[in-house]
């Protein structure tokens, strides 16, 4: 076990001798600001060790050998700073804060064998981690990740697998593209032809944009997100401590809502969802005041 085994790389960190033994009798202990932290912890370690490990909430209770337990430090000086000390005894998170507490059950998942992240129970399996005395707080308060949806539409799931390893590093703002000329992934209820056609390109060019004569792959390629997986995002990323910031391009890019909307281009078209990449020159049409409306 090295200091490359937490990524990224806490600011100090100390291993010690002896090891912890998760165990189905182990129980997480919290004050009451961190139990959704504690409860996700939980919900964490159950499916590959098959423990269902109760959480209880109490800040003064004597704790019993082989708890985990989370204390608030409200001297910190920082939000999202946390402490993660590992003793043979129990495992304690201190912070001073929920996004603090939770980027400590980030490092401690990182601390258990690799198939602590399967999603079916492990047989016949010891849960053990080094004793490591840890502290760690972010140089950056923004740390963020971009996703492109506008080009290729990903499904909900993997957005949510995507927040999910996000969250493993302690990112916590997601960049989501989500429109381009090929393509538009915004449910807009007011603009329905948005998801009917915006949402949709009749093929891909294959290879680099600059060969010729192009190759297209014949294959239609779309969708959207409804405002509810929107919602369903946006809840689990928070839930994360990651902020979801949408990206709508405009006034340029914007060739996929003409192929909808011809009305709100300068020429009238006809226009289509772009298979290319590259920029068009159809844009927005500035003396058109249903533009300004739509935007």
């Amino acid at each position: 076990m090295s200091v490359k085994s937490i990524i990224p790389m806490p600011n100090s960190l100390e291993w010690k001798n002896g090891e912890f033994k998760l165990s189905d009798s182990c129980a997480i202990i919290t004050v009451p600001e961190f139990i959704a932290e504690a409860e996700a912890l939980a919900v964490s370690l159950r499916p590959a060790t098959g423990f269902s490990i109760p959480v209880v909430v109490d800040s003064t209770c004597e704790v019993p050998n082989g708890s985990i337990v989370f204390i608030r430090d409200e001297n910190s000086d920082s939000a999202e700073a946390h402490t993660l000390e590992v003793s043979p005894e129990r495992v304690v998170v201190t912070a001073n804060s929920a996004a603090g507490a939770f980027y400590g059950t980030r490092s401690l998942l990182q601390l258990f064998p690799a198939d602590i992240f399967r999603s079916a129970k492990i047989a016949d399996s010891d849960w053990i981690i080094p004793c490591v005395s840890i502290k760690d707080s972010p140089r950056f308060a923004w740390r963020g990740m971009h996703f492109d949806s506008a080009r290729y539409f990903m499904p909900k799931n993997f957005i949510l697998k995507f927040l999910d390893l996000m969250a493993l590093h302690k990112l916590n703002v997601f960049h989501w593209h989500l429109t381009e000329d090929q393509g538009w992934r915004l449910e807009i209820k007011k603009y329905p032809k948005l998801a009917e056609i915006s949402a949709w390109r009749k093929e891909t060019v294959i290879g680099h944009y600059n060969n010729h004569p192009r190759v297209f792959d014949n294959t239609p390629h779309g969708g959207v997100y409804s405002q509810d997986d929107v919602r369903e995002i946006v809840a689990y990323a928070a839930a994360r401590h990651i902020t979801v910031v949408p990206e709508i391009e405009m006034p340029g890019h914007t060739i996929a809502v003409l192929a909808a909307y011809p009305e709100l281009g300068c020429t009238g078209g006809p226009y289509e969802v772009n298979p290319l990449w590259g920029i068009k020159d159809d844009v927005f049409c500035a003396g058109n005041d249903k533009v300004f409306e739509f935007l």
